[in-house]
């Protein structure tokens, strides 16, 4: 009899010490419960067990639970959810072990084809906890591993026709970066140019995705890659494919853009800021969708941070200067002010001081803002602004402020 606890069955209370044995008999019960609750056992348990059992008896249990196409989503999922800390176990042993280095990382890889295998279940908890067993599990495979058979087996699941998977795959992609460089050999920097080139080309490749959700994927991407992997290198084809999708037909497409603006301009030269991106931000300002202007208006304040102050045009700070007074119904309009009111340090210190005169008046507004974060926000900044002007204008321009 298993035991009970209030809201459901205690895991920790039964498994370590009843091992393997329980383990598999209850995986292969019909009852859900006992069979969830001893696959969340699989950690405690293993701890407690030797390596070899482990990999002769774990392994194999979790491979034909997770092929079997008949079990229940709650099973695919808890079983997605245990490879991670199986992961970690399996190397730490493996690593204390006279296993050969290279047996052990075939067993981390069979953990990791069983991931990739659960990316194409249809429940999206199970994909997303699929993705996390790989990105946690990869960076203990070798080169040849991540090159010859992680990346070519989801090159594999990018054929599939559904566009979850597809997306999925994609986020992957983006962010697996930091697992091949640990696995390379070579200079940091050598090393960042190639991993960047190889996974900027697989993301590349999906953005001309048919499905709008694996473009809006591949936006995101982007940003993730040139962060995680700063190689100079590609950032024109980065920037390239930025700009395209910024046009994309669908707004989701361009409000994924809009929202990782700054990101891109992190990785811009001042001149592609002022002749490309000054220019999208303009344009998704104007753009048809609600949303997308929303998205680009709350990313002003970033966007001019990343900006030297003599590429700030006028026509931006306008538009600090005028969200206190935009006329935006729901939470949206509070949200807007909120957002500036946070990066209005930010916004001056890259505009310069000589620019409070014009950005005061919409800092005064905000002080009086109807919604007491927004109050709270600009508060908590006084100082900052303080020692952007110096003590003189600060005594007299925000000594006030303190008394609202």
């Amino acid at each position: 009899m298993l035991p009970e606890v209030e809201g459901g069955l205690n895991a920790a209370a039964c498994c370590p010490a009843e091992g393997l044995d329980a383990i598999v008999q209850f995986t292969n019960t019909d009852k859900l419960h006992q069979k969830l609750l001893y696959l969340q056992c699989i950690p405690a348990a293993a701890t407690s067990t030797k390596y070899d059992d482990n990999v002769d008896v774990l392994l194999p249990l979790l491979e034909e639970l997770g092929h079997d196409e008949d079990q229940p989503e709650e099973v695919k999922l808890e079983i997605a959810a245990q490879l991670p800390a199986l992961g970690r176990i399996l190397h730490d042993q493996q690593q204390s072990s006279d296993c050969e280095p290279e047996d052990g990382s075939n067993h981390l890889l069979r953990l990791v084809n069983l991931a990739v295998h659960l990316l194409e279940d249809e429940e999206e908890r199970v994909v997303l906890a699929s993705q996390t067993a790989v990105l946690e599990i990869a960076p203990w495979l070798d080169h040849t591993q991540l090159h010859g058979i992680l990346l070519p087996s989801l090159d594999r699941l990018m054929l599939c026709p559904e566009h979850e998977i597809r997306s999925a795959v994609t986020q992957l992609y983006a962010h697996l970066g930091p697992a091949l460089l640990s696995s390379s050999e070579g200079t940091l920097a050598q090393n960042a140019d190639a991993i960047q080139g190889v996974l900027m080309q697989h993301v590349l490749d999906q953005a001309e995705d048919m499905d709008f959700q694996v473009r809006r994927e591949v936006a995101i991407g982007l940003a993730v890659l040139g962060a995680t992997l700063p190689a100079e290198g590609h950032h024109n084809s980065l920037l390239g494919a930025y700009v395209t999708l910024c046009s994309d037909r669908v707004w989701a497409v361009r409000k994924a853009c809009a929202d990782i603006l700054p990101e891109i301009a992190k990785l811009a030269n001042a001149e592609t800021r002022e002749t490309q991106l000054l220019p999208v931000f303009d344009k998704f300002c104007e753009d048809v969708s609600h949303w997308v202007q929303t998205s680009a208006l709350q990313q002003l304040g970033p966007f001019i941070s990343t900006l030297e102050a003599h590429h700030i045009p006028q026509s931006l700070l306008q538009r600090v200067i005028a969200i206190p007074d935009l006329e935006v119904t729901g939470d949206e309009a509070s949200q807007l002010r909120l957002a500036t009111a946070f990066n209005f340090p930010a916004v001056l210190a890259s505009a310069g001081q000589e620019k409070w005169p014009q950005l005061r008046p919409a800092h005064s507004k905000l002080l009086q803002d109807r919604e007491p974060a927004v109050r709270r926000t600009l508060a908590c900044s006084l100082h900052e602004l303080a020692a952007l002007l110096g003590a003189e204008r600060a005594l007299a321009d925000l000594g006030p402020a303190i008394q609202v």
